[in-house]
């Protein structure tokens, strides 16, 4: 199911992306389509954050029984940066190389 997270994100980062090459700048806010917002397994929700227009960073919060996982959320930056949040007790390596 962690795939299903980075598929979210990469699903949302690309039309992010597309927005962003037809406007000249990210969408400001936290709206993502409503088709973005959960991934087809429904084990985790995405959402969105840009204060500036000039960057984002998008996040994968895990739900329902997938909340037990050691990688908590997965993040994805603009510039391709992953990480992860949310108090996981594995390591970035851990969860983004599996």
């Amino acid at each position: 199911k962690r795939a299903d997270a980075k598929a979210g994100l990469q699903a949302a980062a690309t039309w992010l992306e597309r927005v962003s090459t037809s406007t000249g700048s990210y969408p400001t806010g936290s709206t993502l389509p409503p088709e973005l917002t959960t991934v087809d397994s429904k084990a985790y929700s995405i959402s969105y954050e840009s204060d500036d227009g000039r960057s984002y960073e998008l996040t994968a919060t895990p739900l329902g029984n997938q909340t037990q996982d050691g990688c908590k959320n997965f993040t994805l930056t603009n510039t391709g940066e992953t990480n992860v949040a949310g108090g996981a007790t594995l390591s970035k390596d851990e969860c983004w190389k599996r």
